[in-house]
């Protein structure tokens, strides 16, 4: 019985250490508190109001599943991660995965913020 108890503990106390989803798993993805922590420290809201100009004609008249797309393939694939990006990394142990998917999420809202107008 003792050994249960140790195994639970153990995996509480790895559940503890193991980081937060950066995005929801609803769908349309948001960014969870751990999200915004993330979004906060790396800019990334004035960086998508840089990158919006590059991706906005790629998504012009296109609907919201396809915006979705082309701004996590951006984030994923297209864009180098600033100095800001990669220092809050290091500082705070974000991974990369999580920075680029935060950064699809604020680029997406931003370019359907912007279809809007």
């Amino acid at each position: 019985m003792n050994f249960m108890i140790e195994i639970r503990t153990d995996i509480k106390r790895l559940l503890l250490q193991s980081p937060s989803a950066p995005k929801e798993v609803a769908s349309p993805l948001s960014l969870t508190e751990y999200g915004e922590e993330i979004a906060t420290a790396i800019r990334a809201r004035s960086w998508a109001l840089q990158h919006v100009a590059i991706v906005k004609d790629r998504v012009a008249g296109q609907p919201a599943w396809k915006v979705n797309e082309v701004a996590f393939g951006y984030a994923q694939d297209e864009c180098a991660l600033s100095p800001t990006m990669t220092e809050a990394m290091y500082e705070h142990g974000y991974t990369r995965d999580h920075v680029r998917s935060v950064l699809g999420v604020v680029l997406r809202d931003e370019l359907l913020e912007l279809s809007k107008e």
